[in-house]
């Protein structure tokens, strides 16, 4: 039976995390072009950040879905700068997305009061 190693268990901060939409909607364009594009920053199961990039139709299942690892929030927020000049060059616009919410008060650090995971995922 593997017994966590609190030493080697990955830390999940999702005070960092982050998820950004834009919107192109024309509908007087021939042919109409309803499409969305999202970029969120988030962490993977060992706790290394990566950018999810998703887009397509809107109303649609994701057509096209693409993972990448960067090695900071930081770095991602330049990633990030650079989409958003990229979208609004092809006419999207930023729309609010809905958050999930999640119940954090058994994991919020006790150091920093910042929602952290650390290793197992399940309350059980």
């Amino acid at each position: 039976m593997h017994t966590p190693d609190s030493d080697n268990d990955p830390v999940y901060d999702l005070s960092r995390w982050w998820c950004v939409t834009w919107q192109k909607v024309q509908p007087d364009a021939n042919p109409p072009v309803s499409r969305y594009y999202r970029l969120c920053l988030q962490q993977d199961l060992w706790g290394q950040w990566e950018l999810l990039r998703c887009w397509g139709r809107i109303g649609q299942k994701p057509s096209r879905e693409r993972r990448e690892r960067v090695d900071s929030p930081e770095a991602a927020a330049v990633i990030r700068q650079q989409v958003q000049k990229t979208r609004r060059q092809h006419r999207y616009v930023p729309v609010e997305a809905p958050l999930v919410a999640l119940d954090l008060a058994d994991w919020t650090s006790e150091h920093t009061g910042n929602p952290v995971l650390r290793g197992n995922l399940n309350k059980g």
